[in-house]
Parts: structure tokens; sequence; C-alpha cells
């Protein structure tokens, strides 16, 4: 990979090596622990910011390194960026937080994508379709359904059941329909598993 073909051929340095790259949590730590072996200090700084945000030093940046590490390039990280979010010494820590943030950029680019499609089949126009999430703020949900997830809480205030009859219109309104179909198959599978009546949150119960 790229990063490693760098910092591979990098020779002893007195100052930290900074990664800002997006790359795997797994290559992350092995970077770290291979730079570690040859005394090489290292820190691991992905961001969360678009080209704009960066050119005006806003955005997040997460940040994995030994404490010690962490004192010494903080100060310079803190005015690249709004805010820098140290995430502790684990080394792959800001790599895997970095995937779960996108994870949920791409679900929902995804689900847009659906939902658009779903709306050209009934003859409502992008524009329209979007008009909802001005009034409709999904990402709420995140916040009190994924905090519930998270603690294995699964009492319901939207039935597996229900959801799933929900998709079922989505499915029967439109042809060619990509990430609710899969949304889908996860349902049916946690119903089976006997979570019908548990809130929607319980397709989760299976990664606790």
């Amino acid at each position: 990979m790229a990063v490693d073909a760098v910092v591979g051929t990098l020779p002893a340095l007195d100052v930290p090596v900074v990664d800002h790259s997006t790359v795997s949590p797994a290559g992350t730590a092995a970077r770290a622990a291979a730079l570690s072996a040859r005394g090489i200090a290292f820190a691991h700084a992905p961001i969360f910011m678009s080209p704009a945000a960066a050119q005006a030093a806003r955005g997040l940046m997460l940040l994995s390194a030994p404490e010690a590490v962490r004192a010494r390039v903080e100060p310079a990280l803190a005015t690249m960026t709004g805010e820098v979010w140290y995430v502790g010494e684990r080394p792959d820590l800001a790599a895997a937080y970095k995937l779960f943030g996108n994870a949920m950029l791409l679900t929902i680019a995804g689900g847009l994508t659906d939902v658009f499609r779903m709306g050209k089949a009934l003859g409502i126009a992008p524009e329209d379709c979007f008009s909802v999430f001005q009034k409709f703020d999904p990402a709420v949900g995140i916040k009190i359904r994924g905090a519930k997830m998270a603690a294995g809480d699964f009492a319901p205030s939207f039935e597996t059941e229900m959801a799933r009859k929900d998709l079922r219109l989505m499915l029967e309104s439109a042809a060619g329909l990509e990430v609710l179909p899969a949304v889908a198959a996860v349902l049916d599978r946690a119903i089976a598993e006997g979570h019908g009546k548990d809130d929607v949150g319980s397709i989760a119960a299976s990664v606790r």
C-alpha cells in the first residue's frame, strides 16, 4: 500500500510520523508496531473534513497515539482543524472510527438513492422527495436508537415486524431498489430469530 511504501523507507527520525490517511485498522496497527520497533514515534490522525472545511481549518480530526506522542503532535494538529478528538493509545482505534463514520455517510447516500428511485417511480421529483428531510430529521435516530442499540435495549418503539411491513410497501413502490432489499433481508433474519415484537434496533442483537 502507498502509506507503507513511504513510511517503510523512512530513516530514523527525531519527530513523530503522523498519518492522516483513511486506511485499514489492521494495517494501521501493524504500521505502528513496525515503526515503534525502529524507534520512530507514530500517530494516526484521519479526518472528517470536506476540501472546503480543510482549507478553512474546520472539521474533526481523530487521533490515536501513545500519550507521549499525543503531547508532541496535538498542538500542531489543532491548528489544522476545528477539533482534535484524542480517542486513546490503541493505534488502530482512529482508523476504525473513521470507517464507522464513513460507513454511515455511504449508507445515507445509498438510502437517499433508493428514496429518489421510489420518487421517480411515483412521479415525484428528487427535490420534492428531499423536502421530507427538511421537516423530518432521521439523524435523530442515530442518537436515540443508536444509544439504545449499543446498550442492548430493544424495548419496542418501532417493532421489527411493523418496520418489515413498511419495507414491503417500499419495495412494492419501485423496481431496482438496491439498499432497501438488503435491509429487508436483515429484518427477515431478526424476525426469524424471534425479534419481531422487539424494536427494529434488535437487528443488532446478533452482534452484541
